[in-house]
This record gives structure tokens, C-alpha cells and sequence, in this order.
């Protein structure tokens, strides 16, 4: 039975992209607002990051009426009203906006080619991750201390960041002598049910963008 799910799995990480429709996610094993520990064991005593959200659907299941609400409720009011975007030129304006807000919007920052080589990336760093079964059952593993389905690229590496990788590497346009560390991402996967607490990091005064 292992192994027919192990084959299941494969056949469904195959197709595993990390924009658009996909079906990947969806364990109806693994209930809502679970975290585990650094074993893999669910349920911690320190929940770590994995803070549960009480409006969270009962069940991880997209036929589930809760799931559905959530998703025709997110459909209507997704994303940050009045978000500032930047155009690439807009350096000053951008540097400014990073230093008030922690992160910036860049429209078209990235050309054609970069964006498929990031995409190909992300989701091949996706499948590993992935392939590793849960506890008990669970299609998928959770990472340490977070919410399910919900990954750091960083935290999931050995070295913490993924400049190893050439698609992250070749991201980084700092000339020397400054020195690039933490380059990284994260991301929530289809069946992420449960709202994340953004932490927004601000960059100290002295740091050049």
C-alpha cells in the first residue's frame, strides 16, 4: 500500500509547477492548523511558527463546504488594496518603499527567461521537498514548527539559503565587494487553508538596495 502511494505521488509531482491550477496539496490526512516537530511528530509542545488560525476549515478537502467558502472569499478579496508598484527605473522610489515597508513590488523586474528558469527551479526544489512522506500516513511532510504545506526554500537547505542553486544565483545583481547571504523564498502549496502572519523584516538604515 507504501508503495502504491509512493507511486501515486510521483505521477502527481511530475506535473508540479508553482503557477496556475495544480492539484498537488490536497491531504485530507492532515488536518488543519497541524504542525510538527524537528522528528517529523505531530502536534509539539512549542508550536514554533505553526500558530493555529481558529477560522481555518475543519477538513483539507476541496469538496469541503468550508474550503469552498474560503476559496470563493479569497477569489473577491485576495491581495493588498493599494499596494505601491514600481517600475524598474524607479530605483529611488523602490529603495525608499523597501526601507519604509520591508519588501517592494517591481513590475517586469525580471525578463521572460528569468522568470522560466526561477519557475523550473522552484518547482524542481519543490518536488524533493515533497517527495518525503509525512508522519503517520500524511502524503506530504510538514516542515518543523510552520503551518502545513507552507515551505522555506532556506530553512529547507543545509546551507539556509539557496545561492548553490544557479536559477537563485544568477538572480543576484550586487557587484562587489558587498556580499549577497540570505537569498532565498517561500511559498504556501495548493490546500494551504490556513492564513499566515506576515513578518515583515525591515532592512537597517545602513544597508545599500
Amino acid at each position: 500500500m507504501r508503495e502504491r502511494g509512493s507511486a501515486v505521488l510521483q505521477t502527481e509531482l511530475a506535473s508540479l509547477a508553482v503557477f496556475g491550477e495544480i492539484t498537488v496539496g490536497w491531504d485530507e490526512r492532515t488536518p488543519p492548523n497541524e504542525t510538527v516537530d524537528h522528528d517529523g511528530k505531530p502536534f509539539p509542545e512549542d508550536r514554533g511558527f505553526g500558530v493555529p488560525d481558529p477560522r481555518a476549515p475543519a477538513r483539507r478537502s476541496p469538496d469541503d463546504p468550508g474550503v469552498r467558502a474560503l476559496r470563493d472569499h479569497l477569489r473577491a478579496n485576495n491581495g493588498l488594496r493599494g499596494l505601491p508598484i514600481c517600475d524598474p527605473w524607479e530605483t529611488r522610489r523602490a529603495a525608499e518603499i523597501f526601507q519604509r515597508d520591508g519588501f517592494v513590488v517591481v513590475r517586469d523586474l525580471l525578463s521572460p527567461d528569468q522568470l522560466a528558469r526561477l519557475r523550473e527551479a522552484s518547482a524542481r526544489v519543490l518536488r524533493r521537498i515533497l517527495e518525503v512522506r509525512g508522519d503517520g500516513g500524511r502524503k506530504y511532510v510538514t516542515e518543523s514548527f510552520r503551518l502545513p504545506h507552507r515551505y522555506s526554500y532556506g530553512t529547507c537547505s543545509a546551507t539556509r539559503q539557496m545561492l548553490h542553486d544557479r536559477a537563485w544565483a544568477e538572480a543576484i545583481t550586487c557587484p562587489p565587494p558587498r556580499l549577497c547571504w540570505r537569498r532565498s523564498s517561500a511559498l504556501g502549496a495548493t490546500a494551504s487553508l490556513e492564513r499566515v502572519a506576515i513578518f515583515v523584516c525591515r532592512a537597517p538604515s545602513s544597508t545599500s538596495t
